[in-house]
């Protein structure tokens, strides 16, 4: 992940810069590297290592545009803008900075430092200015991307999200009551 003591800025701008760099990290870096350790054409026990299940992933670079140079102006795709503003918006609410909503993504003045508190709040997905689906949504479909599956759409992803956190605590609960169980058995036979 991008180090939190290097990037830490105060501006709206540098929000976009950091959440720039996080996309970096996550659907290019990160997958180069896992295709540099486990090549596309790599044999595992004489079997294509990258068959069946396992598809490779392709890196996903940030399409954006260049004021300076229009003939290199690229299409920006959706998917790229929503993580962005979504992971700047989400640092933005975090360290108490005020969210722009014309995003511009002229990368300048990017390295001042700030000293502001970071701001804890809850995942709720029910609430639409707090930008977790969006994040979300955004994050899966980049990995969907980098491994060619089906992407997901945001009512899709507030459902799942919405079913992952009762399955947690169901599991949760489970999961304890079984170890309690366990205890109790242990006491038995040491008290017999």
């Amino acid at each position: 992940m991008v180090n939190e003591q290097d990037t830490v800025k105060n501006t709206y701008q540098d929000c976009i810069v950091w959440a720039l760099q996080l996309f970096d990290q996550l659907f290019n870096q990160a997958i180069v590297y896992q295709l540099k350790m486990y090549p596309v054409d790599m044999m595992e026990q004489n079997l294509p290592f990258w068959s069946g299940t396992k598809q490779a992933p392709t890196p996903i670079l940030f399409n954006k545009t260049s004021k300076s140079q229009p003939s290199t102006y690229l299409r920006i795709d959706s998917t790229h803008l929503e993580f962005v503003r979504s992971a700047a918006n989400l640092r933005a609410f975090m360290y108490d900075i005020l969210i722009e909503q014309d995003v511009n993504f002229d990368i300048k003045n990017c390295f001042v430092h700030w000293s502001n508190p970071l701001r804890v709040h809850q995942f709720e997905k029910d609430d639409d200015t707090n930008y977790h689906i969006d994040f979300i949504t955004a994050a899966s479909n980049l990995r969907a991307k980098n491994y060619s599956i089906i992407e997901a759409d945001r009512l899709t992803t507030k459902r799942i999200a919405g079913k992952i956190i009762p399955a947690m605590v169901t599991t949760t609960a489970a999961v304890t009551g079984f170890a309690a169980l366990e205890a109790y058995k242990v006491r038995i036979i040491f008290n017999a």
